[in-house]
């Protein structure tokens, strides 16, 4: 009976201390990219923060959010929507988007390209939903 005691009470001052090391969260408002909503999808251990966000003529657009720059609009293919669902640790993102013929295709965004496709197999709606860091995706085709 002490041994299991001895445990338990072990196993509680652990919970302790980790919860006094993390100490107080409190949330943090992105803000929008014109208009009323915003939606984060993912953030990485950098802090870069992903989703959609309604603009000032209420279509979504994907965003990128960090505390040094706020809220960035990822554009989209040409057509009127897009949305992020993942964030890698280089800060590479992936979603779909609409483009100027219609179709939703998947996309990966990086500072230095911008709003790419991301390839296909054929399916008429597509999107990647997450992407690790050695840049593989997977999502829905």
């Amino acid at each position: 009976m002490k041994k299991i005691i001895f445990l338990v009470s072990i196993l509680a001052l652990l919970s302790v201390r980790t919860t006094q090391a993390q100490g107080v969260r409190t949330p943090t408002d992105l803000g929008t990219l014109g208009g009323g909503t915003s939606s984060a999808q993912a953030i990485n251990n950098a802090g870069q923060v992903v989703g959609y966000s309604r603009t000032t003529i209420g279509v979504q657009h994907a965003f990128i959010w960090t505390a040094a720059s706020g809220m960035t609009d990822l554009g989209t293919l040409g057509g009127a929507e897009s949305e992020a669902f993942g964030i890698n640790a280089s800060g590479q993102v992936v979603g779909w988007s609409d483009t100027a013929g219609g179709l939703a295709e998947a996309v990966l965004w990086t500072a230095a390209t911008g709003m790419v496709e991301h390839g296909t197999l054929g399916g008429a709606e597509r999107a990647a939903d997450r992407l690790n860091n050695a840049r593989h995706s997977v999502g829905r085709d």
